[in-house]
């Protein structure tokens, strides 16, 4: 930097997207002087690993006012593995495709870094035997490969024994006779006989490319394609190679498995899905339990499509993207907004049992229960707003699942007032002199307790 300069250019920086200020108020006690900063904090030439978010100028000029300007490309999310199994038996066939769909996969913007186990073979040297002409001359294919091994690679004679160690004597051909393709076509494959033969006699010895590795799952040969993101989700990008595979078909015999995070991911989603559908049985069950009855449950059970459209809404318009995070959220919120339509169904199962009607009891139980269930619903959203709009470390991680909440517990409450009702006035089809016998025989009605009291006066 030249003195009196009164610019500091600072590049080359790979740091987390909240060591952001840390990494500014640095450089502002490095350079006091400075009018503009300008960071990259990701390399060139790294074919987009990292997607990117510029960092608005009047944030930044917060943390140090004295600084005028600041221009920063920040990494937002780190890269996701993406990976593919080119499955057949036909090695040929494989290398086509893992070469076909890595070039194009690096024609698509969003992948980064494709690479795939079929490129970058090595040169070898392919023996393909006649076995009908080494019948004839009384050999067969395992004494040729013997042969071939032991004059090339060497075998061990004997050892020779020097003080407390035993070194192997390792016996070959002479490197003039094993060194080009030439070499190893004139080898003698039967040392010893009255007329000596040559390889190439029994065998045509080329050179080709060969695989740079060979994987296998299940007994089938594999070509294993992988590819990082250069933005957008994971879900988008499996979509985006399953339609590069519907346009494009690979090799006839070759198959295509899409693995990686993806397959992952598929796994944890599926195992959420059952956890979820296990904590709505429970809830379902201890209502249950609770009311004595099938139906008042299912009724409360209809609050919890009412927080998935909540949650859902709230993802749609912050533009986070479905997670593991959110699932966590949606199972907690099973939980959770069921209490407003338990407060509200006991409420009016109680107002019928002190003899009101039907939709009276409904009317009077939404009016007497929206101040507390407001209450505590705001409560609830005070409490994960920190959450949801965190600017710590890793808040990337625990904000999705406060937003699903907040949502859902949002809409949810505003709805609950308004669906349940409805739906108990629809299925619930017991004549109000039902609940009034049994009002009757319930201690927390009024006029029972005072006929208790009175019945057991001496």
């Amino acid at each position: 930097m030249q003195e009196g300069s009164r610019v500091a250019l600072v590049h080359d920086f790979l740091v987390d997207v909240r060591g952001a200020e840390r990494v500014f108020l640095a450089l502002c006690d490095l350079f006091p002087q400075a009018d503009v900063f300008t960071a990259v904090y990701d390399e060139e030439g790294t074919e987009g690993r990292f997607a990117h978010r510029a960092v608005q100028t009047s944030y930044l000029q917060r943390l140090h006012p004295s600084a005028r300007t600041f221009r920063a490309l920040l990494p937002l999310y780190p890269a996701a593995m993406e990976s593919l199994d080119l499955r057949g038996y036909d090695l040929d066939a494989l290398q086509k495709a893992g070469n076909k769909l890595a070039t194009l996969l690096q024609d698509s913007p969003r992948f980064a870094d494709v690479k795939s186990s079929a490129q970058g073979g090595s040169p070898e040297i392919r023996i393909h035997f006649d076995q009908d002409r080494a019948a004839a001359l009384g050999l067969t294919t395992k004494q040729i490969s013997d042969q071939i091994v032991d004059k090339i690679r060497g075998a061990v004679a004997t050892q020779y024994n020097f003080r407390d160690r035993k070194i192997d004597v390792l016996v070959r051909a002479q490197p003039n006779q094993r060194t080009s393709v030439d070499d190893i076509r004139n080898l003698i494959v039967n040392p010893g006989a009255a007329t000596p033969v040559r390889l190439q006699s029994v065998a045509d010895v080329t050179v080709a490319m060969g695989p740079n590795e060979i994987n296998r799952i299940g007994q089938e040969r594999v070509a294993i394609v992988t590819a990082n993101l250069h933005y957008g989700d994971l879900g988008s990008a499996v979509a985006e190679v399953q339609k590069i595979l519907r346009d494009h078909p690979l090799a006839a015999g070759v198959s295509a498995h899409i693995g990686g995070q993806s397959e992952e991911l598929d796994a944890s989603l599926r195992s959420l899905i059952f956890a979820l559908s296990l904590a709505i049985f429970l809830v379902y069950l201890v209502m249950a339990s609770q009311f004595e009855s099938l139906l008042h449950p299912f009724v409360i059970m209809f609050s919890i499509p009412l927080a998935l459209v909540g949650a859902v809404l709230a993802l749609k318009i912050t533009f986070t993207p479905l997670s593991i995070v959110v699932f966590i959220g949606l199972i907690m919120l099973a939980g959770i907004v069921v209490k407003n339509a338990i407060v509200l169904i006991d409420r009016i199962n109680q107002l019928r049992e002190e003899g009101a009607d039907k939709l009276v009891a409904i009317a009077q139980a939404a009016e007497s229960r929206l101040r507390p269930i407001t209450m505590t619903t705001l409560c609830t959203l005070i409490g994960f707003m920190p959450l949801a709009l965190s600017f710590g470390d890793g808040s990337e991680v625990r904000s999705p699942m406060a937003i699903a909440v907040i949502g859902g517990l949002a809409v949810s409450t505003l709805l609950t007032l308004v669906v349940i009702p409805v739906v108990y006035n629809l299925l619930d089809r017991r004549a109000d002199p039902w609940y009034r016998e049994r009002g009757a025989r319930n201690p927390r009605h009024p006029e029972s307790v005072e006929a208790l009291v009175e019945g057991s006066a001496p």
